[in-house]
């Protein structure tokens, strides 16, 4: 499994990518992972975490207008579109 960063995870199959995110350890202390997402590439999971953590913004009242969006789009930007360009090159 690949540490992206926070509890997000990349983990894999012999079919596909995984998104996975960390949540809290179960009763005898084992991490547990729930699965996000299912994609054919690891540039389609970057995409899907990014969109999943603007929706999560959204949810939880951090971007409650068009402005806001805007601002967190523009800064998600750099990160990963440095990540895209790396797995591009």
């Amino acid at each position: 499994m690949i540490k992206l960063f926070d509890n997000w995870y990349i983990d894999a199959s012999d079919l596909c990518y995984q998104l996975k995110e960390k949540g809290k350890p179960d009763k005898n202390g084992n991490d547990v992972f729930s699965t996000e997402g299912y994609y054919s590439d690891i540039a389609g999971v970057l995409k899907g975490l990014r969109r999943k953590l603007l929706r999560q913004q959204i949810q939880d009242g951090n971007i409650t207008t068009l402005d806001d969006y805007i601002k967190v789009l523009r800064a998600q930007d750099d990160l990963f579109q440095t990540m895209l360009k790396v797995l591009e090159d």
